[in-house]
């Protein structure tokens, strides 16, 4: 596993060794919440390989470092259970299971392998490591990328895919600068992303090795008429829905009432969102055992309804 280390949810992945079969050039394999193969195509995997090949034939050729030396196989993950066919999110699984034995588990290990849109960044599905689209007010935008760039190290690992720059965000720690280095116009780039807490967060709805731990509390509604939203003080925008009557389970039992108008949670405003993008912006964003706090209006006074939502 210390050779083959890839986001254990996928469908596929590749690998590009050296000659020796111990050590890795790039990787190809790469999904997000939309379907298995949104971020992949046969062109993008023709373009990793022409880049490993010419990575393979300069003069030092680089490659993406190992997180431990030490060879480690499953039957070495300590609570591991192998029973019939072991998948690839079984692995994963098993490994949260073994930091919780050891008492190393933390929430922000629910978010493995973030996509690059975490950054800012949405790199092209074609040439995995070329820029497509720079998110504004994102690290990736102060630090002064745009589109068109081609990335070739985030730390110290090669980017010949989208799946390598997965591979170094993986790795990142929360409280350090990711360095970057990219080509424009053939010039050298390089400049350090600051990344703020809950930047790993992201859809892991899809992910079987973190189901469980995916909240479903839907509070379904109806959006509040502009004359309302008046009348509030709130922007046309900006996410406000009533509860439906008679109240869902789970919403009743999180202490919500019929009519409570839910306007965001934790003071975030959110815009351009109903019940249901707020559903699965919740599920985003949060994870079972979380407390949130929402905020409401209750029979026309602004109050909050603390939750720990499951």
């Amino acid at each position: 596993m210390n050779l083959f280390e890839f986001d254990y949810d996928l469908t596929m992945m590749i690998f590009f060794l050296d000659p020796t079969g111990k050590k890795v050039y790039a990787r190809y394999g790469q999904r997000n919440g939309a379907s298995a193969d949104a971020l992949q195509s046969p062109d993008g995997l023709a373009h990793t390989m022409k880049s490993v090949l010419a990575m393979h034939a300069s003069a030092e050729p680089k490659f993406a470092p190992r997180s431990s030396e030490q060879p480690r196989y499953v039957q070495d993950i300590q609570g591991a259970k192998a029973r019939g066919c072991f998948h690839c999110h079984n692995v994963r699984e098993s490994l949260n299971r073994e930091l919780k034995i050891k008492g190393q588990w933390t929430a922000d290990k629910a978010w493995h392998f973030p996509l690059p849109e975490n950054i800012g960044l949405t790199m092209e599905v074609n040439r995995g490591n070329v820029v497509a689209k720079v998110k504004p007010k994102t690290p990736a935008e102060k630090a002064g990328l745009q589109k068109g760039d081609q990335l070739t190290f985030a730390g110290n690992v090669p980017i010949h895919s989208i799946a390598d720059l997965q591979y170094a965000l993986e790795h990142q720690p929360t409280n350090l600068e990711l360095k970057l280095r990219w080509l424009r116009e053939s010039k050298l780039q390089t400049a350090e992303l600051a990344l703020s807490d809950g930047w790993r967060k992201g859809d892991i709805r899809w992910r079987h090795s973190v189901r469980g731990l995916v909240p479903n509390l839907y509070l379904g509604g109806a959006n509040l008429t502009a004359d309302e939203r008046t009348k509030l003080g709130l922007s046309a925008t900006q996410l406000a829905f009533r509860l439906n009557t008679p109240l869902g389970v789970r919403a009743k039992a999180a202490g919500f009432e019929p009519g409570d108008i839910v306007l965001g949670v934790d003071g975030k405003m959110l815009d351009n969102m109903d019940d249901n993008g707020f559903y699965y912006w919740l599920q985003a964003q949060y994870l079972v055992g979380d407390t949130v706090r929402f905020d409401i209006v209750r029979q026309g006074k602004r109050t909050t309804q603390t939750v720990a939502i499951r």
